[in-house]
């Protein structure tokens, strides 16, 4: 397919999508508008939608068969492992929320989240152990890998797959992938941490009970399309588009041109700061009245502009959207992208960009209602199928790297699988911890070599260095 023809096919998906959008907006609300209480949905088989779901749904429509937004974890398990204990964890967990469980379709030209009724888990094992010519933990990389990369059909398939792998007599792999659509990364620690406890239970045959959810995550997608329909979020809507009007694409060096169609395909690099330099910027910080991550966003700018020649600087970051109580508990999809966009066009200090950064971020936060692909349905933008709309490079920062979970009386270890697709030219995961700041970067191998991904963030060392 080419770049006019995929162009075309977005024009008329988004056509549909809007079609689609009024025909469930002149729908019943399941959860009448009120003070912003989220109540749960009268048909509890079904839902509409939320924000992020819709974006990520209508990527998929463009590419389908693709893994790039598949998220995985898995946890090397060193002990006595109960199987059958593990099991109805599982099944636990996926009759308590419904994401678990959940398949995408469209119906009379509107989608829809169907929820299917719960049933129990079997885990496939997969034995490790009888590989032949080949290592065992050789043989273990490969078969995580291929869980981490095998597509979803979001009409067909759950978006969650659940996997054992056996290493040895007292030693398995326990491995989830699911799709971006119904998961996050606050999800995995519900997720994670419900499967520990209910373990524990099955383990000492008790009742496998938890406090009951009050609602469930197609309830929170019909209360954001409630509150759309109901003009709730227009205040923060019309602030995005005024102040993200006019957009520049940042147009970064790169080692080879750019595509007329991403392939996604990707690869990752780390790179630490030293603690010394993270500790000048937490000083830097505190003498400006910011934050650290307002300092990384400043630093990151200055080290954009500079790379792309321009001083209009847009950063998208990732905001986890759990702040009211209701949500910190669901399995789903919760996150909105805010857009970071500042101007360095009179030159500014370094802790003059902090203090900018930091109004930014504070106004992106007051603003943070607005789901992105509102935003940039008001603003006009045209869609463009090389890159992805208003920014492409990404940044988060986290407090730490740690990895704390535990699972009764087995030894657990997080083991790292290759996944290589990138859903950003960059996507820069910040993390903060007693030997610096850790970055591990996502970067389009459409366009950048490691070398030059190395270079910029050698180059916002230097930047940071200053502080």
């Amino acid at each position: 397919m080419d770049k006019a023809t995929l162009a075309e096919e977005i024009a008329a998906l988004e056509a549909r999508l809007a079609q689609m959008r009024a025909g469930v907006a002149s729908a019943p609300s399941a959860a009448p508008p009120g003070d912003g209480q989220v109540i749960p949905r009268r048909d509890s088989t079904r839902a509409r939608m939320s924000f992020m779901q819709e974006q990520l749904w209508f990527l998929d429509q463009l590419s389908p068969g693709h893994s790039t937004y598949n998220l995985s974890v898995f946890l090397r398990l060193t002990g006595d492992l109960d199987l059958g204990a593990l099991e109805r964890a599982v099944s636990a967990v996926t009759a308590r929320h419904e994401t678990l469980r959940t398949t995408f379709t469209v119906e009379y030209g509107q989608p829809w989240q169907i929820v299917h009724p719960p049933t129990p888990v079997r885990l496939p094992i997969h034995d490790i152990t009888v590989a032949v010519g080949e290592h065992p933990q050789e043989s273990l990389r490969r078969a995580l890998e291929r869980q981490a990369n095998e597509a979803f059909r979001l009409d067909r398939d759950r978006p969650f797959r659940f996997r054992l792998y056996r290493v040895a007599a007292d030693e398995h792999v326990f491995g989830l992938t699911a799709h971006h659509i119904c998961f996050d990364g606050a999800s995995a620690s519900v997720l994670l941490t419900e499967v520990s406890e209910l373990y524990g239970m099955a383990r000492a045959g008790a009742e496998l009970s938890l406090p009951s959810l009050p609602i469930q995550y197609g309830d929170l997608a019909e209360w954001q399309q409630q509150r759309l329909a109901d003009g709730a979020l227009e205040r923060d809507i019309t602030y995005w588009a005024e102040k993200l009007a006019n957009p520049t694409t940042l147009e970064l060096p790169t080692d080879r041109p750019r595509p007329d169609l991403p392939s996604f395909r990707g690869d990752r690099l780390s790179y630490t700061i030293p603690a010394d330099v993270l500790e000048g910027m937490r000083a830097l910080s505190r003498r400006v009245n910011a934050t650290l991550f307002a300092t990384l966003v400043a630093g990151m700018t200055a080290t954009l502009s500079r790379w792309s020649a321009t001083p209009d600087v847009i950063i998208g970051t990732a905001n986890g959207n759990r702040q009211r109580p209701e949500f910190q508990s669901l399995v789903g999809c919760l996150i909105n992208m805010l857009v970071l966009r500042n101007d360095v066009s009179d030159d500014p200090t370094l802790e003059e960009l902090i203090r900018r950064s930091m109004v930014t971020v504070a106004e992106g936060w007051d603003h943070q209602a607005a789901p992105f692909e509102k935003i940039i349905e008001r603003i006009g933008l045209p869609r463009d199928p090389s890159r992805n709309p208003m920014f492409q490079i990404a940044m988060d920062l986290q407090s730490s790297t740690a990895f704390t979970w535990t699972f009764q009386d087995l030894v657990v270890e997080w083991i790292s699988v290759a996944q290589p697709t990138a859903r950003f030219d960059l996507a820069i995961n910040t993390y903060d911890s007693v030997d610096g700041l850790q970055f591990r970067v996502e970067f389009a191998t459409d366009l950048f070599d490691r070398s030059r991904v190395h270079r910029l963030m050698s180059h916002l060392e230097l930047v940071l260095r200053a502080a």
